[in-house]
């Protein structure tokens, strides 16, 4: 079982991810979102990011969230 974090607390680890990151220096903000599509045994958190100006987050803030899916499971309780 994969351990259990709050939405705060994958925000912040995402964050400071992205953050290490120069190709990743236009994302602004990060919301977790469940992931209705889901599997039992797949991650059950997704994430959506905001970025400056008219691009979209580049794919390398998404590889580092489904990376972090995989670790780790929102607890939305908390």
């Amino acid at each position: 079982m994969k351990p259990r974090k709050s939405a705060d607390e994958l925000v912040a680890i995402i964050m400071q991810e992205v953050r290490k990151r120069p190709d990743c220096s236009q994302v602004l903000d990060v919301m977790i979102l469940p992931n209705i599509d889901g599997a039992p045994d797949h991650p059950n958190w997704k994430a959506g990011f905001t970025a400056d100006g008219p691009s979209t987050a580049p794919a390398e803030a998404y590889q580092i969230s489904r990376e972090l899916s995989a670790q780790f499971d929102w607890d939305e309780c908390r």
